[in-house]
């Protein structure tokens, strides 16, 4: 099943945090709103988000990626390659200097 998610869009219930403005762009990913409201950092154990395309410009990887799942907390982001997360923790982005 692919589903088509807005960069920015809140995933799973409602937090106590604001959700980040939907932007213009749009991605596919190839797993259910259901299962991507349950999934969360392996490292810190927070929700994660789609990031848009401004949270995207501060994160890089050696292998490319068009899209990316941050923690809730902005401190890690994740991958997505073809149209799945990469929920691996030695596959994290790094965070661009600057």
């Amino acid at each position: 099943m692919s589903v088509t998610f807005r960069a920015g869009s809140m995933l799973g219930p409602p937090r106590s945090t604001p959700a980040f403005p939907i932007t213009e762009i749009e991605m596919k990913l190839s797993i259910s709103p259901e299962v991507l409201a349950m999934l969360v950092c392996p490292e810190t154990g927070l929700a994660l988000h789609l990031a848009t395309t401004d949270e995207l410009s501060h994160w890089t990887h050696e292998t490319p990626f068009e899209g990316a799942l941050l923690s809730e907390d902005g401190s890690k982001a994740y991958p997505v390659r073809n149209g799945f997360p990469v929920l691996i923790k030695a596959e994290a982005l790094t965070k661009k200097n600057g």
